[in-house]
Order: structure tokens, then C-alpha cells, then sequence
């Protein structure tokens, strides 16, 4: 501080004596007075070193705040809104059933498994079988020039006096056949056969009995000719036996009408 600067100390906002707030008279001394760009001292605090120190270790030893305990304590709900409120509000979960919704549920429920069920009947039912009811031709007005459809040729129908074809079963039974290996001075076993012959024959004929030592020859003459084994393996190959049988007859006998041969008795003692 200049010696030439007033003391700001000592200024007041008092007027002197000799004024008499005659403020017409003495403006210039109350401009001075009131005017607020003059510097003010500026007071400054400061707190000794000793009383710093103090209040630093006092915060030191101070304990920490205790945490807020929410434990126990109801859930704040947020202020209302002074807002419009939503259309849609969700209701609060109670655990109940909301039996209106369950019972439409239910209902679509049922409607679909009665539906399944009609399908898989009508699925298992077998097809009917459509009846044709036979209807009448209607009669067309032919046309004029076009020749008449052929007709058909008539079936030819049997006559009375035409002979009918029958099936007649010849038997022959009996057949002692002597079975021997080869080279073999004796027969090792005899092959016992009884079979039936179906031939086709008129109605007013009857059967061939003339033949039947012939027919009893060709039978006798297959089987001796033939090897043993092949003789066992026929009394499981029936049919083949019977193939072969008819083909060696008809060879030696071209005109008999030899159906089929149906054997009664095949075994080998």
C-alpha cells in the first residue's frame, strides 16, 4: 500500500458533520461516497495449521456410513403419472385360472379330436363297391345313308344230338416191382405202387378194359428201368414222377386221351 492511498479502513458510509445531507449542495462529495467501483479490501480466511490438522484427523477417525438396509422393507412404487392412462392393462397374476379362456381352449380342443376321429373311421372303412342298375338304351334316330351296325354272330349252342366229353378214371393198382442194384444177382427191395389214370372219354363210351394188360406193361416196364436212387428221390417228387410217367405212356401210346395221373400209393419195401 502506496502512503498516497487513503486508508480504506477508516472510509465509512457516513457523512461528514459539515454536510447536513444537503446532497444539492455537495454532490460531488456524496457521488464519492456512493460510488461502488472503488476497491474494498477483501477479507480472507484461512484456518491455522494446528486447526487443520485436527479436523483432518477427525474425519480420519470418523467410521464410515452404515450401507441403507432394503432388506424387510416394501418395494417403492413410482410416482403416478399425471399422463393419459394406457388402454390396455395387464391384470395382476393370481395364480387362478381364467376360466372363460379355458373354456374356449378346451372346446377348440375337442372340436379338432372329434374331427381326427371322423377322418381315421372313414380312412378304415373298406370301399363300397358301386352297384351299376343297368338302364335301357334310348333309341337314336339313325341317320339317313348309314348302313346299320353288323350284328353279332351268334353263339354256337350245343345240340342234343352232339356227344358230351367226360372224365373217366381208370384205376390200376397191384404193382409189385422188383428193385435191384446194378450188376446185383437178387433185388434189394420191391417197389409197391397203386395209381389212378383220368382220360377224356364220350359220354356213351366207356373205358378202354381191353388195354389194360398193355397199359399195366407200360407202367411196369418205367419203373424197372429205372436206378434206385432215382426210385427213392420219386417218392418225394411226386409231381415230376407223374410228368414223366404220362410223357413215357403217350410216347407208346399216341392216340389214348390221357388227362392226368394221380397216385394213390407209392412205397418201397
Amino acid at each position: 500500500m502506496s502512503p498516497s492511498d487513503p486508508d480504506r479502513s477508516t472510509m465509512s458510509n457516513e457523512l461528514p458533520p459539515d454536510t447536513d445531507d444537503d446532497w444539492g449542495e455537495d454532490w460531488e462529495t456524496a457521488f464519492q461516497l456512493d460510488d461502488p467501483s472503488l476497491p474494498e479490501e477483501e477479507e480472507q480466511f484461512t484456518i491455522p495449521p494446528q486447526e487443520s490438522w485436527a479436523s483432518a484427523n477427525h474425519d480420519q477417525l470418523r467410521p464410515p456410513p452404515e450401507p441403507i438396509r432394503t432388506k424387510g422393507r416394501l418395494p417403492v412404487s413410482p410416482p403416478k403419472s399425471n399422463g393419459p392412462t394406457p388402454t390396455f392393462v395387464r391384470p395382476p397374476r393370481t395364480g387362478k385360472i381364467n376360466l372363460p379362456g379355458f373354456r374356449f381352449l378346451a372346446g377348440i380342443l375337442v372340436i379338432v379330436i372329434v374331427i381326427l376321429l371322423g377322418m381315421i373311421t372313414i380312412l378304415k372303412k373298406p370301399p363300397q363297391q358301386a352297384t351299376l342298375i343297368p338302364t335301357q338304351p334310348t333309341a337314336t334316330p339313325s341317320r339317313q345313308g348309314t348302313p346299320p351296325p353288323p350284328e353279332l354272330p351268334m353263339k354256337e349252342t350245343i345240340k342234343p344230338d352232339q356227344p358230351v366229353v367226360v372224365s373217366l378214371k381208370w384205376h390200376h393198382k397191384d404193382f409189385f416191382i422188383p428193385v435191384a442194384e446194378q450188376n446185383a444177382p437178387a433185388p434189394s427191395a420191391f417197389l409197391k405202387v397203386e395209381l389212378s389214370l383220368f382220360i377224356q372219354q364220350k359220354q356213351n363210351q366207356g373205358l378202354p378194359s381191353d388195354r389194360d394188360p398193355f397199359i399195366r406193361d407200360l407202367i411196369y416196364q418205367f419203373y424197372n428201368n429205372r436206378p434206385p436212387q432215382e426210385l427213392r428221390r420219386f417218392a418225394l417228387a411226386r409231381g415230376e414222377m407223374a410228368t414223366i410217367l404220362k410223357f413215357w405212356i403217350l410216347k407208346q401210346w399216341p392216340d389214348l386221351p390221357l388227362e392226368s395221373i394221380v397216385f394213390n400209393h407209392y412205397e418201397i419195401i
